[in-house]
């Protein structure tokens, strides 16, 4: 993807310098091409920082998120499962089910088709409608969203999801959310691929919608945030 990126840029770079342009259109085809070359330059260099050295994928943090080992777990995603191998191996022990509630007709942002495709190896999941989840009521002890909850791109959606882990989940269960958010650090980080990603007040809305409160928040790096849910 950034490959593909860079040499669009290039392209785009080498048109306006040899098409005869206005000298404003070329200056400002010249600003847009520097902002969007910044922007792919940093985001690269910010989702390194994040997903590989920082030790989000690590799961070092699990501990703050979650007092003990759930019995019983699932980890739901959108397509892209780059968690369950962490989650097994921090919970040897565990019971869980993997969810891909990943839906083409609802889905159809570019960012996400190009992911699926670039994901390989992965855990088998069980193919979910997220309206309707196909656990028994608290039958959950947790629930894990990793960076997947905002591929659901109508609030409601995100509300009908939330509500049906509420109600798998035990009394004293947690769901972990984990996701960028849409404020000053990730603008910096992605420019308008911020606006991919949901404010914290935005959350905190679809949480309460759903019967949930936040218990704990922390942050993994100024990028992204831990949300620990319960039921109101």
């Amino acid at each position: 993807m950034y490959a593909a990126a860079a040499v669009g840029l290039t392209a785009g770079m080498v048109v306006v310098a040899v098409i005869p342009l206005p000298s404003g259109v070329r200056m400002a085809a010249f600003v847009a091409i520097a902002l969007a070359t910044f922007w792919l330059l940093v985001s690269l260099g910010v989702a390194h920082y994040v997903y590989d050295l920082a030790g989000i994928y690590r799961g070092d943090w699990l501990s703050a998120a979650l007092p003990q080992a759930p019995r019983r777990y699932a980890n739901l995603h959108a397509g892209l499962d780059e968690f369950s191998a962490i989650l097994t191996e921090r919970f040897p022990a565990s019971e869980y089910r993997i969810l891909d509630f990943f839906d083409a007709r609802r889905m159809t942002e570019p960012s996400i088709a190009r992911a699926r495709k670039l994901a390989s190896g992965q855990p088998s999941a069980e193919p979910v409608d997220s309206r309707s989840l196909p656990m028994v009521d608290e039958e959950l002890e947790a629930a894990f969203l990793i960076s997947a909850a905002h591929e659901l791109r109508e609030p409601e959606s995100r509300i009908q999801l939330l509500r049906e882990l509420r109600r798998s989940l035990q009394a004293d269960g947690r769901i972990i959310v984990v996701e960028h958010l849409r404020d000053l650090p990730n603008f910096l980080a992605f420019g308008p691929g911020f606006f991919h990603f949901y404010s914290r007040a935005h959350w905190f809305r679809n949480f309460r919608a759903a019967g949930l409160t936040v218990a704990k928040e922390f942050s993994l790096t100024l990028f992204v945030r831990v949300f620990i849910l319960e039921k109101t």
